[in-house]
């Protein structure tokens, strides 16, 4: 975790601003030495490029950054693994090179004003050093609403602009260059010979990449019942058995749907690790007396913000600084995908039958199913070429419609690519993933904890593209590989649990029985309908038939949130 920074360049002196525990100014415009002026996260290959580099072993990573910048320039970016985000002054450019990390754990973003360029990891820091005129995006706030994050490379703010997860931003004399050093990509299908052989590479991969993520001291772990995060816990286990691990888990004995207990129990006295509970339905949705407490920088707020600020406060109690989680796990192996379709194109029609004898003949034989799961998709692909974006929230103002399609449609299918294939590189594509990324390590590190995702290491989303789509998904069994790539590491009673517990009731718990008055509060006469932006008759029938049970889609929360955002800051 480093210290924030704000970078303004005003021809022809480049002043740098530390905030937080630095204060003060320098001018490098007219140093000759290269110099790391930020850095965040962490060199997960460090090991190997030390070995390359001849460097001793306990070389600091911003050293290690500068002795391979020294040598490669630029594209010292594309050696570089894990989480590492850096700002470096570059004397031979006579400017800044800014990198961003290739999951957007760290963000970095700039302005342009006249004769002057701003950087900063903070969005507060720029609209700090900007004059005070505040103007929105339009395209991020009706994003926000539909429950989307903004654009690549927008922000909320459209004087404002972010660096892509991957992404490098040069600033010298004034002018600036973006550029991509990765982006994730299709990938050569992986053929191997049974499913042992697919568990057995998975199995590897994650191991390597779980060493090079496990610091010199003792670490935690948020720990679910799901395959997920006990997947990365199994794996710390297996390459680091001497290494302090605890786990952090979500208890709920007010409401059993999203009580974890049984399933992190029986995987923590598997594994030989301590367990820290956490009562969950304590931290229920806007628990806390001030409501909901959006940042300058941003609108969106999490729903179980209180019970990651909770557990944040416990891991600090008990002295970790490094948390690791299993996020992304959905976004590489869950989420039902087009295995259907995949298997009628590649003629593998027995085991296409075998599956769908698996399904009620009604359910396969209906029109819904045809259209969805089996021939909808390749005509998609293959015919119309062409796919719309989901339909926009039902309380999106009209006038923001036309906006809304036209920013978000989803690109084109690529060419020979199989449906199932196809989908998971959107999902992996999706920029969720980063938000989700960035937002986490953004609170995390406002209560001194480096948050570690091994599972959104970019090598594994590689490996993920790389699946046959039977690797990934089959009738009633989601993520294939990694269940069986566990099998031994973890209870089988955990590698063979069909449906994960989610703490959906601990979100209830506040947004339908007390919470009330706080949601009525941000729905009436509301900013964002004086904008223009919803329909704010919609959005209160939206919310009254979510309380009676109608429906359990709480995706009014983007647009309750944005609410308080424009209230409190606009």
């Amino acid at each position: 975790m480093g210290d924030s920074l704000l970078i303004t360049w005003n021809l022809p002196d480049l002043v740098l601003t530390f905030s937080s525990d630095k204060v003060g100014t320098t001018d490098f415009s007219t140093s000759e030495e290269t110099r790391c002026l930020w850095h965040a996260g962490f060199i997960a290959n460090r090991i190997e490029l030390i070995r390359e580099t001849g460097l001793l072993r306990g070389t600091p990573d911003r050293d290690l950054l500068l002795h391979l910048y020294r040598q490669y320039g630029s594209r010292v970016a594309q050696l570089i693994f894990g989480s590492f985000a850096w700002v470096i002054w570059d004397p031979n450019l006579k400017g800044l090179v800014a990198v961003r990390d290739r999951m957007g754990n760290y963000g970095i973003y700039y302005a342009v004003r006249e004769d002057k360029v701003f950087v900063s990891d903070r969005i507060e820091l720029l609209l700090g050093a900007l004059p005070s005129q505040r103007k929105l995006n339009p395209r991020s706030i009706i994003a926000q609403i539909c429950g989307i994050p903004p654009l690549s490379g927008e922000t909320f703010y459209e004087d404002i602009k972010a660096v892509e997860p991957g992404g490098s931003l040069a600033v010298w004399c004034g002018r600036t260059r973006v550029d991509r050093y990765w982006h994730i990509e299709p990938q050569p299908l992986l053929r191997l010979g049974s499913d042992a052989e697919y568990a057995d590479a998975f199995r590897d991969l994650l191991f390597k990449i779980v060493a090079e993520y496990i610091p010199q001291h003792p670490i935690a772990i948020t720990l679910s019942g799901g395959i997920d995060s006990t997947a990365v816990a199994a794996a710390i286990r297996a390459v680091a058995p001497s290494t302090r691990l605890v786990a952090f888990s979500l208890v709920a004995p007010e409401l059993p749907e999203a009580d974890e207990d049984y399933y992190s129990a029986l995987v923590s006295n598997y594994l030989g690790i301590s367990r820290v509970t956490i009562r969950g339905d304590l931290y229920w949705t806007l628990c806390a007396p001030d409501g909901i407490k959006t940042r300058l920088s941003t609108p969106d707020y999490g729903c179980y913000t209180e019970l990651w600020e909770a557990t944040y406060r416990k891991v600090r109690q008990l002295g970790f600084e490094t948390l690791f989680s299993g996020i992304s796990g959905d976004h590489l192996f869950g989420i039902a995908n087009h295995v259907y379709p995949d298997l009628l194109l590649t003629g593998q029609w027995g085991e296409l039958f075998r599956q769908l004898s698996h399904l009620p003949s009604a359910q396969v034989c209906s029109l819904r199913f045809i259209r969805g799961e089996l021939l909808g998709p390749i005509v998609r692909t293959y015919i119309m070429r062409r796919r719309k974006a989901v339909s926009p929230c039902a309380w999106l103002a009209k006038g923001c419609y036309e906006q809304y399609y036209e920013y978000f449609a989803l690109p084109a299918p690529l060419p020979m690519m199989l449906p199932g294939r196809q989908m998971r590189l959107d999902i992996l594509r999706h920029r969720r993933i980063n938000h989700i990324a960035e937002t986490m390590n953004l609170e995390a590190g406002e209560n001194r904890i480096e948050f570690r995702h091994p599972l959104l290491d970019h090598r594994l989303m590689e490996f993920a593209v790389s699946l046959p789509t039977m690797q990934t998904y089959r009738t009633g069994i989601h993520k294939v590989i990694l269940r069986n790539a566990m099998r031994d590491y973890l209870p089988d009673e955990v590698v063979s649990l069909g449906a994960k517990i989610y703490p959906g009731a601990i979100a209830d718990r506040g947004l339908k029985e007390r919470a009330q008055s706080k949601i009525w509060g941000l729905l009436t006469n509301m900013r964002a309908t004086a904008l223009g932006f919803i329909d704010e008759t919609r959005l209160q029938e939206t919310y009254r038939s979510y309380l009676v049970g109608e429906h359990t889609d709480a995706s009014f929360w983007y647009t309750v949130t944005l609410e308080d955002w424009l209230r409190r800051y606009f």
